[in-house]
Parts: structure tokens; C-alpha cells; sequence
């Protein structure tokens, strides 16, 4: 019996001296970073901005990889159900790995349960915006137009269940207006109909709209954020135009599968720390409209519950439900 536990001990210490060695050689090959969104979004441009930040660093290809549908619940679920190893990772916004799954009574996982917690990436302000073609040149011409057609104006969103989605319940809930929600599948699509005028209004991630506003293709109207953006200085928050406590943020935020090995998560935010402290990562991202926000795992986990309570809220006042 004796004999047994000193084989067992040994055995328990080789396991040990194992796992580490594979969390010091921790990436060995290439890693695949799951947007679970399309080409071209907010959360498409900040993975592969953190993405080219780690191949760098970590002297590992980091390969972003798309897989949109149904809210992001297609790319989430594929990293909850993958390995967990440091080898399949999601880099998603607030709607796959929070807002989404309250809606959705069927969601195929659990955010705080699931997803092992790496670090917040970066914030951005949702921006109110129009085609030019609408005539209208604030949020308080906005809420009169809408007011005079109600439900006929055409609101995109990238997804149901959005932070987007869930910014635009707030405000027509204060504002005491109807518009025709239109959900996409991903930033980019909902920005394509908006150029082309086939929905006349959007609440968008700066991310995704900056180019087309600058280029005057868009109209701003106003940000969601407390301060104005650094980059639109000249666009006044909500609260400035009249319209307060309807502050909306979107983040971006790296996680993994249930299950990854603490040395591997140490070793990731280590990297993604110091990546986001580098000034050409930090230009990258507020060339695109989002502050950098690095986080510990911990601290990401705990604003993630903050996250699901404050929406959790709205979702059950305004009844909302995935489509």
C-alpha cells in the first residue's frame, strides 16, 4: 500500500512537471482567434488588431477566424466546445458573451460558466447616426420625425440582442419612440444597408462607422458614451442633447473555454497587458474610435456580472427575446 502511494505521489509530480512545461512552451503552434461576427465589424477589427499584437509577442501565428450566425451563439458555442488548451480563443463584444444568452432561453451555454475570463481589450461608444438623406441634423429632430412615423423608420442593429439592440430598447423607451428594428448578422452588413439607404438609422459602434462618418457618408447625431468620443469631438454625447441615463458601451473582450489552465490564462494577459500598453497598438485601436482597456481576468469576470444584471434588467422590462 506503501509502495502504491510513493508510485501514486510520483506519478501526481510527473503530471505536474508536464503541465507545466506545456504552459512555459505555451503557444508551440499556430492559435485560432473565433470572431463570432463577420468580416469587417468592431470586434472583427479589434481581434485582428490584438491578434497581430500577439503574434509578436508570443512568436506564434494568432489566425482570426470568422464564424458569424445567430447572434454570435455559432462562434461562442464553437469555442465553449473546443479544447480547452489556449489554442481555440474567442474575442467577441458584449452581445455573444453576455447580453445574447439573457435573451435567449435556448442559448447553448452560460457566460459566467462557460467562458474562462482572459482580458477586456478595449470600449467604444455606440454612435447615434443617419443617412445624410434623412432630414434631420439632431437626436431632437430624430425623436420629432420618429414621433410623426411611428414604427416607420428602419433602426439597424447588428444583431437582436446587441448591446446596439439593447441601447436603442433604452432609448425609445425615453424618448417615447417606435422605429422598425432591422437586425443584421454583424456590424458591417447593418452599415452597407445604411450607406445604401435601405434603413435610414442605426446605433453603431464608433469602430465600425468613423471612416464613413468623417468621409460625410454618415451623419452623426450624438454618442452613447458620458464623454464625447476623442474622435468626433464635434458630436455631443446623448446626455448634451437632452437625453439622459442612456450611457451604452460596448467592449471588447478575450476569453477561452471552461477549463483552460491557469498558467496558459496567466500567460495570455501577460501578453495582452503589454500589448495594449504599446502606442502603436493604442493608436490602432483609437484610429478605429475604442480606448484601450486592459483588465485581470478577475476584474473582467466581475464586470461581466455587473454587465449581465444592468441588461438583464432592461431585457425583462422591455421583453425582449432573440428573433
Amino acid at each position: 500500500m506503501k509502495r502504491f502511494a510513493q508510485i501514486l505521489l510520483l506519478a501526481c509530480c510527473w503530471l505536474g512537471l508536464v503541465a507545466h512545461a506545456h504552459a512555459q512552451a505555451y503557444p508551440d503552434r499556430p492559435v485560432r482567434i473565433v470572431v463570432p461576427f463577420p468580416p469587417g465589424g468592431n470586434v472583427d477589427i479589434s481581434a485582428r488588431i490584438i491578434a497581430q499584437a500577439l503574434t509578436e509577442e508570443l512568436g506564434q501565428p494568432f489566425v482570426v477566424e470568422n464564424k458569424p450566425g445567430a447572434a454570435g451563439f455559432v462562434g461562442a458555442d464553437f469555442v465553449v466546445k473546443s479544447k480547452p488548451d489556449g489554442y481555440t480563443l474567442l474575442v467577441s463584444s458584449n452581445s455573444a458573451i453576455s447580453i445574447a444568452p439573457l435573451t435567449n432561453p435556448n442559448a447553448p451555454y452560460e457566460p459566467l460558466r462557460d467562458f474562462a475570463p482572459i482580458s477586456m481589450l478595449a470600449q467604444t461608444p455606440l454612435v447615434v447616426e443617419v443617412n445624410p438623406s434623412l432630414p434631420v441634423k439632431n437626436v431632437a429632430e430624430l425623436v420629432a420625425l420618429a414621433k410623426s412615423k411611428p414604427g416607420e423608420l428602419q433602426m439597424a442593429t447588428p444583431s437582436s440582442g446587441s448591446i446596439n439592440h439593447m441601447a436603442i430598447a433604452l432609448f425609445q423607451s425615453a424618448t417615447g419612440t417606435k422605429f422598425n428594428l432591422v437586425h443584421y448578422k454583424g456590424n458591417a452588413p447593418a452599415v452597407n444597408d445604411l450607406l445604401g439607404g435601405h434603413v435610414q438609422v442605426s446605433f453603431d459602434q464608433v469602430t465600425s462607422s468613423l471612416q464613413h462618418i468623417k468621409s460625410g457618408k454618415l451623419r452623426a447625431l450624438a454618442v452613447t458614451s458620458s464623454r464625447r468620443a476623442p474622435e468626433l469631438p464635434d458630436v455631443p454625447t446623448l446626455e448634451e442633447a437632452g437625453f439622459k441615463g442612456l450611457e451604452a458601451v460596448t467592449f471588447t473582450a478575450m476569453v477561452g473555454p471552461r477549463g483552460l489552465p491557469p498558467e496558459v490564462v496567466s500567460k495570455l494577459n501577460a501578453a495582452v497587458t503589454k500589448a495594449l500598453q504599446t502606442p502603436s497598438v493604442i493608436e490602432r485601436f483609437a484610429a478605429a474610435g475604442a480606448q484601450v482597456r486592459g483588465t485581470t481576468p478577475d476584474e473582467f469576470f466581475q464586470f461581466l456580472k455587473s454587465e449581465q444584471a444592468r441588461w438583464g434588467r432592461v431585457i425583462k422590462e422591455a421583453n425582449i427575446k432573440s428573433e
